[in-house]
């Protein structure tokens, strides 16, 4: 017999000898999670760049290797812990970054590019408790 049961299913992952192996960034008995919703939530910290305390949120992106930043910027991970801001277009500026994910707790570099100059801000924040 080829397939297999795996008694909770199998969403996004093989089953194999009755347990569901996920795909990357997947994870649960059906692989019906995805891991960076652990993530998802509402964020206080400081940026390096404001002289004010900052909050913002992370929401699920379109693809599942994908967080995005205060519904603006999108957060592109190469694994469930570190991630690229790729070059984008945020309120007239391109920016890009780096950074990474421990625990509840973000932190990244990003540049912004206008055509007078370049700004470099290190943001760090921590997931806010209910």
């Amino acid at each position: 017999m080829f397939g297999c049961n795996c008694p909770y299913g199998c969403t996004n992952g093989v089953c194999q000898k009755r347990i569901c192996k996920c795909d990357l960034y997947w994870e649960g008995d059906a692989c019906q999670r995805r891991v960076l919703s652990k993530y998802v939530g509402d964020y206080s910290g400081t940026n390096t760049c404001e002289s004010d305390q900052i909050e913002f949120s992370l929401k699920n992106g379109k693809s599942v290797d994908e967080l995005i930043w205060n519904q603006d910027i999108t957060l592109t991970y190469s694994d469930s812990g570190r991630f690229d801001i790729l070059q984008q277009n945020y309120k007239g500026v391109q920016i890009s970054g780096q950074g990474s994910m421990l625990l509840e707790k973000i932190s990244f570099r990003i540049s912004s590019i206008d055509s007078n100059d370049t700004l470099e801000c290190f943001v760090s924040a921590n997931l806010k408790k209910d």
